[in-house]
């Protein structure tokens, strides 16, 4: 495999990590930490929106590192790997937008 070709399964395998990552998050914290009343709140010191967006782009980034090393040494089992990543991050965003929105 080409080290272009590593280069974009690594992009591929970080943005289905990412997605996963941020649905799981959003479940978690929507079924253990109670939101608080936006009417009460006029400014928060922290958005748990960025916090969210930027753990999640941290682990896409640990799955970029790892797509790039499986690319590099098993790339057909890196191919099927991708391809139910990409399953699983469409269905992970899919669920966490039907029950916790």
């Amino acid at each position: 495999m080409l080290r272009r070709e590593r280069i974009f399964v690594a992009l591929s395998g970080a943005g289905a990590v990412a997605v996963i990552a941020y649905a799981l998050l959003r479940v978690v914290e929507r079924a253990f930490f109670a939101e608080p009343n936006p009417a009460a709140l006029i400014w928060s010191e922290r958005s748990s929106f960025v916090w969210r967006s930027l753990l999640a782009l941290y682990a896409g980034g640990m799955g970029g590192f790892g797509g790039y090393a499986l690319a590099s040494r098993a790339p057909k089992a890196c191919g099927r790997w991708l391809g139910i990543a990409v399953i699983g991050a469409a269905l992970s965003l899919l669920l966490q937008a039907v029950f916790a929105p």
